[in-house]
C-alpha cells in the first residue's frame, strides 16, 4: 500500500516520536512523507490545498494525516478554521482513502465559537470522504460522536538501554500566559531534590524556558548536578532526545508527547498540566497531572516513582485502527 503523510516532521521532536509510534502501529516503514508547515500561513514557502494537492494525493493508495492538533480551531482565516484550510470543492476532488488519527481538536487562545462553528461543518463533510479518530486529549468533550484513540505516541518504542541516575525534565512555557510560578517551582524542585537532572528541549522555544528556570537555582547547583540535552529536530533527533528520557530514572514534563511517550516507554512520570490537554490525557488513563499553583513542586515530588498500565487501551485502539485498515484494504 503506498501511503502520503501529512504531517510535521520539523519543529517540534514530540511529533516525530509520535510518527514512530504511528509508524509502529500500522505496521509501515515506508511512507512519503508531506510537511504540514508548509500550508502554515506565515511559510515563507507556503503551498496550499489546490489542484496540485488533490493531483499528489489521489497517486497513492492512503492520505494520513496526523498524529497533532491539525484540528485544533483558532485561524479565523481559515475556511475550517484550522490548519487544515481546505475548501469544499478540494475535498470532493480526493479520491484515496483518508485516515486521520491520532488528531486534536481543541481550541487554542480561549473561547474560539466562529472557527468552532466551521469545524464541525468541516468534520460533518469529513466523515463521508475519511476514517476520522480523535487522540485521548479531550477533543472528544466537543465531538463525541468521533472515536476516541491513544494517541499514537503510547506506542513509541525505543532500544532498551541502561537507566541511569538522574531526573530528565521537560519544561515549556508557550502555552501559558503567566509563566513565572511554572518556572520558580519547577527551579525549587531542583534545588530541594539532591539528584542530576537532565533538561530536554523539544521546539527552539524550549531553551528559553529552561534559561529562565536555572537563572532562578544556585549556580554552583547548576554547574554540578545539571545537564541539558542538545537542540535537535527531525526523526533522529527525537530518537537521541527520547532517549533521554528512556535512560532516565525519573521523567518531570509539561509537554504532551514528553508525557505520553515516557509512559510508553515504562518510566515514572509526573506530567505538569501547562494545558487542558495534559490534564484530559492523564484523565483518560485513570490518572491526574499536577496542576500549576503555589506548592507545585512539593506535589510533584510526592508523586515521583509513578507508573502507569496501558496495556489495555492500547489494545482497544489497535482493534479501532484494524477495522479500518481491513475496510480501506478491501475497497
Amino acid at each position: 500500500m503506498s501511503i502520503l503523510h501529512l504531517a510535521s516532521f520539523t519543529g517540534n521532536i514530540g511529533d516525530n516520536a509520535s510518527h514512530y509510534g504511528t509508524y509502529n502501529l500500522l505496521g509501515v516503514n515506508n511512507v512519503d512523507r508531506l510537511e504540514m508547515r508548509r500550508f502554515y500561513h506565515n511559510h515563507p514557502n507556503r503551498m496550499y490545498f489546490k489542484e496540485t494537492f488533490v493531483d499528489n494525493v489521489n497517486q497513492y493508495d492512503l492520505l494520513l494525516i496526523g498524529g497533532g492538533g491539525f484540528l485544533d480551531y483558532f485561524i479565523d482565516d481559515s475556511v475550517t478554521g484550522t490548519t487544515l484550510d481546505i475548501t469544499d470543492d478540494i475535498l470532493e476532488k480526493i479520491t484515496t482513502p483518508i485516515l486521520i488519527m491520532s488528531m486534536g481538536a481543541l481550541p487554542r487562545y480561549g473561547k474560539q465559537e466562529k472557527n468552532l462553528i466551521k469545524l464541525r461543518k468541516f468534520i460533518n463533510r469529513l466523515k463521508d470522504k475519511a476514517h476520522i479518530f480523535l487522540r485521548n486529549d479531550g477533543s472528544v468533550k466537543q465531538f463525541p460522536e468521533i472515536p476516541q484513540v491513544l494517541d499514537s505516541g503510547f506506542f513509541y518504542e525505543d532500544i532498551p538501554g541502561n537507566s541511569e541516575d538522574y531526573i530528565a525534565v521537560n519544561v515549556s512555557t508557550d502555552l501559558i500566559g503567566d509563566s513565572e510560578l511554572l518556572v520558580t517551582e519547577i527551579a525549587k524542585i531542583v534545588e530541594r531534590l539532591n539528584e542530576r537532572f537532565v533538561f530536554v528541549p523539544h521546539t527552539f522555544g524550549d531553551i528559553n524556558s529552561i534559561n529562565r528556570v536555572l537563572t532562578k537555582v544556585n549556580p554552583y547547583t547548576v554547574a554540578s548536578r545539571v545537564n541539558i540535552a542538545p537542540y535537535k529536530q527531525g526523526f533522529k533527533g527525537a530518537r537521541e532526545l527520547f532517549a533521554v528520557y528512556r535512560e532516565s530514572k525519573q521523567v518531570i514534563a509539561t509537554r504532551y508527547h514528553a508525557n505520553v511517550c515516557s509512559i510508553a516507554m515504562g518510566k515514572p512520570v509526573v506530567g505538569i498540566q501547562v494545558a487542558d490537554k495534559i490534564g484530559d490525557m492523564y484523565k483518560s488513563i485513570g490518572l491526574s497531572a499536577v496542576e500549576i499553583k503555589p506548592d507545585l513542586s512539593v506535589e510533584v515530588i510526592s508523586k515521583l516513582g509513578q507508573t502507569y498500565n496501558i496495556d489495555d487501551l492500547k489494545t482497544e485502539t489497535c482493534k479501532k485502527y484494524s477495522k479500518v485498515l481491513t475496510t480501506i484494504s478491501n475497497r
